[in-house]
């Protein structure tokens, strides 16, 4: 009895601290701002239409001593981005807030490869608490089109959120295909890579927010290093975007390019293969290559025997268009979605006869996405957790097959332990669970 006592005190000690954690830091959708230290004031978001991209370790590094920040992603937009305050959600409020602001910044490197950032100029600034006008340098996010408007006699209108929709941020680019931060006279243009909008706060009421943009077309022009692609360089690498097969005539002009450069191909609903330059040949009997693929994610819909993988453990499944051998082994990114950020998966194949044989574990990434190693395609599938073991195949059981419950007399078992670090470790990895999901909180303001 003191055993169980003991046991249901440290579970509800653990999810006192869950709890003080989740309102602390507020789950606000695929978004990441700064990392949660202590806070007094709560900002929370909602956001539409991001991808969030994990920094390299390195450049990570220079961005957070910059800005005096704790970032560790970057928020990906595309024309029909959009984000907001959620006033129900948030404990700050208008009052608590100083000044609204969204600037642009330029990256380069130096002779050692080191990352360098340029302020491109003073940016989009308005002032909230008092209400005052102090700029507007960044045509992509005018000075009334921020976080929250003043109702100065200015803007004829009263204070208030609201919502920030990136389509016009997302047209400011030059005949190159570069992001430029237009100034106020329209004339003068200046490359950035990405743009820096933040909240400070009325003294003593907290520290502010702070969050990162680039749009989707940069991704491939930045200097900047992303975790999940760092040895690929945005010079030695040739992209291509598909929605439907390949024609011949078009993969031997991805294989020549592939002879000098590592090949990406983007299909229409975020996966990505990618061949490492000088590794691609012709498939025999292969006419036609068509990368596209179908990701089911309702159980309901998903053609799999339902006894060999149950609706509870069913993440997705991931099926294919081109089926047998690849061109060569690539690294496959998977969309899964920011709420697995952190969690183990496994990725097996479907076998012809409906049974499963375990390829590889995957980690999550906080952006929600998998990254898989292979040299063939078919169908697959995702679970959280499974009875197969690698190299193994597991199947439903047969029609004279029972599966035994344990009888009247027999006690199913928990692990014994001389201690409770096995309810301590479930407690911490609960915390670490949640704190995949998304990478949130609070900055200082230079």
């Amino acid at each position: 009895m003191k055993q169980k006592n003991k046991i249901k005190q440290l579970m509800g000690t653990a999810l006192a601290a869950i709890t003080a954690f989740v309102m602390a830091a507020g789950i606000n959708g695929n978004i990441t701002t700064v990392k949660a230290d202590e806070i007094s004031k709560i900002i929370k978001y909602n956001a539409e239409g991001f991808e969030v991209k994990d920094i390299d370790a390195c450049d990570l590094e220079v961005i957070n001593e910059y800005f005096g920040t704790s970032f560790t992603g970057l928020n990906v937009f595309s024309e029909n981005s959009s984000i907001e305050v959620d006033e129900e959600r948030s404990t700050l409020t208008l009052d608590d807030i100083k000044t609204c602001g969204a600037i642009g910044y330029s990256l380069s490197r130096d002779e050692a490869g080191k990352l360098v950032i340029t302020k491109a100029n003073n940016g989009s600034i308005i002032g909230i608490n008092p209400p005052m006008y102090y700029g507007s340098f960044n045509k992509g996010f005018e000075y009334d089109e921020l976080f929250a408007v003043n109702g100065s006699s200015k803007l004829g209108t009263t204070r208030h959120f609201q919502k920030i929709v990136f389509s016009k941020a997302y047209g400011c680019k030059d005949d190159e295909g570069y992001y430029i931060d237009k100034s106020m006279d329209l004339q003068s243009t200046t490359k950035v890579d990405f743009t820096y909008m933040y909240i400070t706060c009325v003294d003593g009421v907290g520290d502010g927010d702070a969050l990162l943009f680039m749009p989707d077309y940069m991704v491939d022009k930045t200097v900047l290093k992303f975790a999940d692609n760092s040895e690929v360089k945005p010079d030695n690498n040739y992209t291509v975007n598909v929605d439907k097969s390949m024609t011949a005539e078009e993969f031997n002009d991805v294989l020549a390019k592939n002879a000098t450069k590592d090949v990406i191909i983007k299909t229409d609903n975020g996966v990505t293969f990618t061949f490492a330059k000088g590794t691609m040949n012709k498939v025999d009997g292969v006419s036609a290559y068509d990368f596209t693929t179908q990701i089911v994610s309702d159980f309901e819909n998903a053609d799999i025997v339902k006894a060999v993988v149950k609706n509870d453990g069913f993440v997705s499944q991931i099926k294919f268009n081109y089926s047998g051998n690849l061109p060569a082994k690539a690294q496959i990114t998977i969309p899964v979605g920011t709420d697995y950020a952190g969690q183990t998966l496994q990725y097996s194949l479907v076998n012809d006869d409906n049974t499963l044989t375990l390829i590889q574990n995957v980690v999550v990434g906080q952006n929600g996405y998998v990254t898989v190693s292979q040299d063939h395609c078919s169908t697959y599938v995702l679970t959280k957790a499974s009875e197969v073991k690698e190299g193994e195949s597991t199947q439903a059981p047969t029609e004279n097959e029972d599966v035994q419950a344990p009888t009247e007399n027999e006690d199913v078992q928990a692990p014994q332990t001389s201690d409770n670090s096995a309810v301590v470790m479930i407690s911490l990895l609960a915390v670490v669970s949640l704190m995949g999901m998304v990478v949130f909180g609070k900055k200082r303001v230079l």
